[in-house]
């Protein structure tokens, strides 16, 4: 039986979010924490007081759960999700309070040395252990044992961070929002699905307009950029995305990311320095697998070496197909036309094979392989509280000798739409917590995708959209199974930030199984499976231009983190350090031609706004172990209990509990090895 507890009543109640009273609220809970955190401290610190994990530990989580989990992590949720100009000035307005309150709370020094005294209990068990080893590691990182004047200088410099990345964050947001077009003449629309131009038909009805209205949305982008017969426009739209957040755009002068990145910069060095690391690289990468800034670099350079042999044979394929075509090669024709040797070589027409990737097929056949993995169950719920009407909720269920139990709750938000944050993401609603009056608060996470909306009938997916799906459940999972009760290092918290990409990677692979294909596919009116030819058609695909992609990939990496390793603080002076180590790298190792006015680091969130600064190596870090990891289901079976069994329990239930390279070494034996993943990728071993 399904166990009778509701647990529903433990997840947020979205519709009752006020931004009008988010301020007060967070300010009067600040206030409120620092009393108790007064009081605790005074009855701590009495020589007769028996300090344990409950009577000191469990109410500091307590009290640090009301004010971020219930309530501030949710309106940046909403913020990300649908942004309006009332939440997100509640939201700056809060910040520099929630900075100040997080620096003095980890620097407090009696703080620190009662975590200090407690840490040598010997009743503390190995989560309680790695609770605290993690807490005073993080106390240090922000200051904890450097002199007054220096704490409060440092204070001062993670209070700037907070509100640059938001800043930063905001003004991608807007200039994606600022650019549209009306298309009067269909016939300038040629080539696109129709399917995408019924959606710029009903952009225009909704702003009570004729025609087609364009926008920058991800889906919109990407269909323009790839199907569109019309170059004029494909350039029109491609400059517009390529210049976000850049002054060089003339919509986009009041959102200029440029001077947001120097002070960005320059914050981090300052902090590194401050702390005695040589530049912010190594602070940044302090709780890592890899520390040091060199081997990273190492990795990258290697990787390129590899795959520019590759890359160059596609790039000058694309070119001489191109100039049969038309008389010259820009940016703007890359994606058009290597869709279309794509269609020409392997005849794969990806609009053409949405019709066998419906989305409810996708999700049955994604819950599927969790069930078989993992045994858990995903249960949709028909009634529940939400911040959007296409928002879905599921309850995951895992078997157990006494029946059926409750585990987590999953949020899909899937759909793009304005005012929204593009691009994919898992987060964490509510982290599995065991309370301080012994129940359990399960754990919740967001998926968020930006897919293409239909006008009407079924959401077909691309491919690609589907891979996409199958990494953020990765993440999701991770959060969700966790059999971890202390929240510092339950789901994703505590994991390092090259191993957090491991789940998520590692889901991707059974997208590429011919098996499984057949399994999240049917035609979504015949319900017929998918040919076999057009099957054969998407495994030949997987490497079509995968050396221009990796490729990129490897400049993004490279440019991340070089930019957070070699510089100095005289060079980070130089406003325009980002865009011209960019222009460097992307001139000396990408073939294909550039746009010169590209300004892609303004609107390059991921390390300036998104955790990723200094670490967004890890995709390609973790893609080396997760290959490593899935050649153990090529060679036993894409189910393999044994193998799956290894995996639950050391990587997806273990959170950050433990040595993050030993508990990949239990489950694939030995430490990681990259031939499956230069095999996946097509790459020669020489």
């Amino acid at each position: 039986m399904i166990d009778k507890q509701q647990h529903l009543t433990q997840l947020i109640n979205f519709s009752k979010f006020d931004s009008a009273a988010l301020y007060p609220q967070v300010r009067k809970i600040i206030k409120q924490n620092n009393q108790r955190l007064e009081k605790l401290i005074k009855e701590s610190s009495a020589e007769d007081f028996n300090l344990s994990w409950d009577n000191f530990y469990a109410q500091l989580e307590d009290w640090n759960e009301e004010l971020f989990s219930d309530l501030f992590d949710v309106a940046g949720h909403l913020k990300s999700v649908c942004d309006n100009s009332k939440l997100r000035n509640a939201y700056n307005k809060c910040l520099p309070h929630i900075s100040e309150y997080l620096t003095a709370f980890n620097q407090n020094e009696e703080i620190y040395h009662l975590l200090k005294k407690l840490r040598k209990n010997k009743d503390l068990d190995q989560e309680q252990k790695q609770c605290l080893d993690n807490h005073l590691r993080d106390c240090r990182l922000a200051g904890i044992e450097l002199p007054q004047a220096q704490k409060k200088k440092f204070a001062k410099l993670v209070a700037q961070g907070s509100h640059l990345a938001a800043k930063f964050n905001e003004n991608v947001l807007d200039s994606t929002d600022k650019w549209q077009e009306l298309i009067t003449d269909k016939a300038k629309l040629s080539g696109i699905p129709q399917a995408v131009i019924d959606n710029f038909k009903q952009n225009a009805q909704e702003e009570k307009k004729k025609g087609w209205l364009l926008r920058l949305d991800i889906p919109s982008y990407l269909a323009i950029m790839t199907y569109a017969d019309n170059a004029q426009l494909r350039e029109r739209v491609y400059c517009a995305y390529s210049m976000r957040a850049s002054k060089k755009h003339p919509l986009y002068k009041s959102y200029d990311n440029s001077p947001i990145i120097s002070k960005i910069l320059a914050v981090r060095n300052k902090k590194a320095k401050i702390l005695g690391y040589k530049n912010s690289a190594e602070m940044l990468m302090a709780t890592n697998m890899v520390r040091q800034p060199q081997k990273v670099v190492k990795f990258l350079k290697g990787l390129t070496l590899k795959v520019l042999p590759t890359a160059r044979k596609e790039a000058a394929e694309l070119r001489k197909y191109a100039l049969k075509h038309q008389d010259d090669f820009h940016p703007w024709d890359l994606a058009y036309f290597s869709e279309k040797i794509k269609q020409d070589k392997l005849q794969v027409d990806k609009e053409k094979l949405r019709e066998y990737f419906p989305l409810p097929r996708v999700l049955q056949g994604m819950f599927t392989l969790a069930e078989k993995l993992f045994g858990v169950s995903f249960v949709e719920q028909k009634s529940f509280d939400t911040w959007h009407k296409d928002v879905r909720l599921f309850k995951l269920v895992r078997k157990n000798a006494s029946g059926k139990s409750a585990i987590g709750f999953l949020y899909c938000d899937l759909y793009a739409r304005q005012h929204k944050n593009g691009g994919a993401w898992m987060n964490e609603s509510i982290v599995r917590r065991r309370l301080s009056n012994g129940k359990l608060r399960l754990p919740a996470a967001y998926l968020v995708c930006n897919f293409r909306k239909p006008t009407k009938g079924k959401t077909l997916l691309l491919h690609d959209d589907v891979l996409v799906l199958f990494h953020e459940l990765g993440h999701c999972l991770h959060h969700l199974l966790t059999r971890i009760e202390q929240p510092r290092i339950a789901g994703i918290n505590g994991v390092p930030h090259d191993m957090v990409e491991l789940p998520s990677q590692l889901l991707e692979n059974w997208c590429w199984d011919k098996k499984f294909i057949r399994i999240i596919s049917s035609h979504y009116k015949t319900g017929k499976p998918l040919p076999p030819k057009q099957l054969d058609k998407i495994l030949a695909a997987r490497n079509f231009h995968s050396g221009l992609a990796m490729l990129r990939q490897m400049e993004f990496s490279l440019f991340d983190i070089l930019l957070h390793s070699k510089y100095g603080e005289q060079d980070l002076k130089n406003g325009q350090l980002a865009q011209q180590l960019h222009d460097e790298l992307r001139y000396k190792n990408n073939p294909l031609p550039q746009m010169e006015d590209a300004c892609f680091p303004n609107s390059f969130a991921h390390i300036f706004a998104g955790g990723y600064a200094a670490g967004y190596y890890a995709y390609k870090w973790a893609e080396v172990m997760s290959a490593d990891i899935y050649s153990m289901f090529e060679d036993n079976g894409i189910y393999h209990k044994p193998t799956a069994s290894l995996l639950r329990r050391n990587i997806f239930e273990s959170g950050g509990l433990g040595d993050a390279l030993q508990k990949f070494s239990s489950v694939r034996g030995r430490n990681p090895d990259n031939k499956a993943f230069l095999r996946h990728n097509a790459i020669a071993v020489s």
